[in-house]
């Protein structure tokens, strides 16, 4: 009998371990659910790099980038992870092998906008954005995700197939149990290897038990795990980081207890999700705004999710909970919330009428209260409409150019444009116009200032100085015809009638046409600065070394000069040859004049670059001048020096000038009584 009972036992288990095998079971239940935790912690790590990736551009907030590259870091090691359990399935390797894939190129994406950015190319970088690669590309790794899991779901099925289809068996073998008694001896060898083999499972089990474990203890996001209870059976070292409490301190107690959460506005307590999976079998996840409340009573805002852990029955014997720390994306959220309002601000309060344009059909989305003063439209009436629907663009100066500045650099800058308000009064207004991607969508902002007065008072100033100089011009010509007279029957005078004067009659005479002489020199630079007013500019490359060295001989041949003249590297510029000879010969008789009392006098000329515009300069050693006066030594007539010292008219200056302002540039000068003077004058690259 007892026999029998060992050979009935025996087969029992034989029939258990080889048709139902409840290990196998509990195995793929482990892994399954391990996977579907993974890829879980996989996309929604991916979306925090994105986010990251995005909110860096707006806002260039450093503490976006940083957080983007610890979710990079995050993110190969949940791909490492989710390789090794899912190694011995074939086709659910190829599954992760094109996620990584994906992601990787997600990931690539994302570094290349943040590159663009970093070098200032962010038209580039908006354009790239806007492509919409990127959440196509997530639209793949959501698909790939579901697979995955899909897989993971129906993986669990099988084994309870298995144990549908050997139920079948179990008569067939149960009417073959006096035959395996015959072979009792053969059966308790058999014994023998299963009871061997079963220590050796539960070694596997074990074994695999502590993988799990350590995989879990070196993942980036805290892990808690418990039983049908609720209470604590395992906590990663993130989780125990995070709680305040120790693995050995936590295990056996309620996870309300460890897990102690509050809602950040009301202060009111959280439902724990582990007792909402509990009750309903399904992954849950916490609300926004909720506060961890840690061991030591301090507070960290977190988010998370819980998912059931299922036994080889289907049942639930725990719940597994992962939860992070977003302390550091509140804080971005906060910053980039604080950057909105500062632009709504800014944007409301600026005396520059701004309106935001939708790129696609060229309607306006959004206008300030400036815009609508200046248009004369009230805000309903502007948004949803275009300026073309309203009639509202008279006039654009160079459209075209605009336009093309625009598709090829994503703004143009200071443009004019001739605007229709509602009323129909015509105003004058200075454009410029910046593109952004906004909801993946292009959008335009326009900014806009009123010139009207600024135009009119141009007109009536061009008005006014064309006049000034005809004036002038006249006057000037008009002077000469009496002036020859003077000087002409002075110095008949002074050739037929010089012995019958006496010495007194004879002074007078020198001051008459001494004098004359010099109103004449007055008359023709009044002349030369009225003309350079009207003169059109005609510009070409200039090879400033050349100019100079030819202005240097000219000036030796007409006046010997004994200074030391030195010239450094002498940029070319694109200006009017003519007027820049002009220019220079000024500027190097001036020096040579103002140093000529000197034992030693020397001149330096040279130029430098300098940001957008070529610096050239004149150095000399001579009087100096004092600089509280400088702002008069380009005014016309004006000298700092009596005309007994340094002869001259006081307009040389001047024409200098006149001739670098009509080419877009500037003028100046530095110097210190009797050390010198050094005169400057610049133009711009792209003049």
């Amino acid at each position: 009998m007892l026999m029998c009972i060992s050979c009935f036992a025996v087969v029992t288990i034989y029939i258990f371990k080889y048709l139902i095998d409840p290990s196998d079971r509990s195995n793929i239940v482990d892994r399954t659910n391990n996977v579907i935790i993974v890829s879980d912690q996989l996309v929604s790590t991916l979306k925090d790099t994105r986010t990251n990736a995005r909110n860096y551009l707006i806002t260039d907030n450093e503490s976006f980038l940083k957080s983007f590259t610890k979710d990079v870091s995050l993110i190969d090691q949940h791909l490492a992870l989710l390789k090794r359990l899912t190694r011995n399935s074939q086709f659910q390797k190829i599954r992760v092998d094109s996620l990584e894939f994906e992601i990787t190129k997600i990931v690539s994406f994302n570094k290349e906008l943040i590159t663009l950015k970093q070098s200032a190319d962010i038209n580039k970088a908006r354009n790239s954005i806007n492509t919409q690669s990127d959440e196509v590309l997530m639209d793949k790794v959501r698909l790939l995700q579901n697979e995955i899991q899909n897989e993971e779901n129906l993986s669990l099925q099988k084994p309870k197939d298995k144990k549908q289809s050997s139920i079948g068996n179990m008569n067939w073998l149960m009417a073959f149990f006096m035959m395996i008694v015959v072979f009792i001896m053969t059966l308790e060898y058999l014994n023998n290897r299963i009871s061997t083999s079963a220590r050796s499972k539960t070694e596997d089990d074990l074994q695999k038990s502590k993988w799990f474990s350590t995989t879990l203890s070196s993942i980036g996001d805290a892990v808690i795990a418990t039983d049908n209870q609720g209470n604590v059976t395992f906590m990663n070292p993130v989780a125990q980081s995070l709680t305040g409490w120790e693995e050995d301190d936590a295990k056996g107690i309620s996870l309300d207890i460890i897990f102690d959460i509050i809602n950040e506005e009301t202060r009111n307590t959280v439902e724990s999700p582990v007792r909402k999976v509990l009750q309903h079998g399904k992954v849950v996840g916490l609300a926004n705004h909720t506060l961890l409340i840690r061991k030591d009573k301090s507070e960290i805002p977190i988010d998370d999710s819980a998912a059931p852990i299922m036994d080889s029955n289907g049942k639930i014997e725990g719940v597994v909970l992962v939860f992070r720390d977003v302390t550091e994306q509140k804080k971005n959220g906060i910053a980039l919330k604080e950057s909105e309002e500062k632009f709504q601000k800014a944007f409301q309060a600026s005396a520059a009428g701004i309106s935001i344009t939708r790129i696609s059909d060229a309607t306006y989305h959004e206008v300030n209260d400036t815009f609508t003063q200046l248009t004369g439209y009230t805000k309903e009436e502007l948004i949803g409409h275009s300026s073309s629907e309203l009639n509202m663009i008279a006039s654009i100066n160079k459209r075209e150019e605009v336009l093309q500045q625009v598709r090829d650099h994503g703004s143009a800058k200071d443009f004019e444009l001739t605007v229709r308000q509602k009323s129909g009064k015509i105003i004058e207004v200075l454009a410029s116009v910046e593109t952004i991607v906004w909801r993946n969508e292009k959008y335009a902002i326009n900014i806009i200032y009123d010139i009207t007065e600024r135009k009119k008072a141009e007109t009536d100033l061009a008005f006014a100085n064309k006049e000034l100089e005809s004036f002038s011009y006249s006057v000037s010509h008009d002077l000469r015809s009496p002036l020859r007279s003077i000087i002409g029957y002075s110095k008949i005078l002074e050739e037929d009638h010089r012995d019958t004067l006496n010495d007194e009659g004879k002074r007078v005479l020198d001051i008459i046409r001494r004098n004359s002489l010099k109103m004449n020199s007055l008359i023709d630079d009044l002349l030369l600065f009225s003309k350079l007013g009207r003169k059109e500019i005609q510009k070409s490359e200039i090879d400033t070394e050349t100019l100079v060295h030819q202005v240097l001989a000219e000036i030796k041949q007409a006046n010997f000069y004994r200074a030391n003249v030195t010239t450094k590297s002498l940029l070319p510029i694109c200006a009017d040859p003519a007027l820049f000879t002009q220019v220079w010969m000024n500027l190097i008789s001036n020096a040579l004049k103002y140093s000529g009392n000197k034992e030693n006098p020397t001149i330096e000329i040279g130029s430098h670059e300098e940001e957008n515009e070529v610096v050239y300069s004149i150095k000399d050693n001579g009087a100096g001048f004092d600089m509280q006066y400088a702002d008069k030594l380009f005014g016309v007539f004006q000298r700092l020096h009596k005309a007994q010292e340094f002869e001259g008219t006081g307009i040389g200056l001047s024409i200098v000038k006149r001739i670098v302002m009509r080419h877009g540039g500037r003028v100046w000068a530095e110097g210190k009584i009797n050390e010198g003077a050094t005169f400057y004058f610049s133009l711009p690259l792209k003049a």
